[in-house]
C-alpha cells in the first residue's frame, strides 16, 4: 500500500546492524536512502559505542528518530573471511536483532545495500520468516 508517492510499511521497522564510525555512517545513509521511499514504523541502529563515534552522527540520528542501541559486542572485525568470524558475526546479529527488533516485520539495511524500487514491494513478503537477496 502506498500513499503519496511514499510506500507505507506500517509493521516494518527498518534497521541497522554495525559498528565503525565509517561503516556506521555509511549504513545509516544506505537506510536513509531506504526511508526516503518508505514510511516505516520506526528505524533503528544497533551498533557499539566503544567502536563507533556516535556524536559524529548525532544530528542524522536525532533528525531522523533513529533509535540507537549498544550493544558492546566481543568481535574485534566483522570483515574477516575465516569461517569462525563469520558465524560469530552472525550468531551475534541474530542475538541482537532479537534481543532490540521487538517487532513483527523488518528490513535490515547494510553500507552495500538499500531499497532501489519500491514498485517491487509485494504485500506476500510478509508472509515469509527471511527474504534474500535474489542472487
Amino acid at each position: 500500500m502506498s500513499t503519496g508517492n511514499k510506500l507505507q510499511l506500517p509493521d516494518v521497522t527498518v534497521f541497522t546492524f554495525c559498528w565503525g564510525t565509517e561503516h556506521v555512517q555509511k549504513s545509516i545513509k544506505a537506510m536513509l536512502i531506504a526511508m526516503d521511499q518508505i514510511d516505516f514504523k520506526k528505524s533503528a541502529l544497533i551498533t557499539d559505542s566503544n567502536k563507533t563515534d556516535l556524536g559524529l552522527l548525532d544530528d542524522t540520528i536525532n533528525k531522523y528518530n533513529i533509535e540507537v542501541y549498544d550493544m558492546q559486542a566481543n568481535l574485534s572485525d566483522n570483515l574477516k573471511d575465516d569461517d569462525a568470524n563469520r558465524y560469530g558475526f552472525n550468531a551475534l546479529f541474530v542475538e541482537q536483532t532479537e534481543k532490540y527488533i521487538m517487532d513483527d516485520f523488518c528490513l535490515n539495511i547494510q553500507h552495500d545495500s538499500t531499497v532501489i524500487s519500491t514498485q517491487r514491494w509485494d504485500s506476500e513478503f510478509l508472509n515469509y520468516d527471511y527474504i534474500a537477496a535474489p542472487w
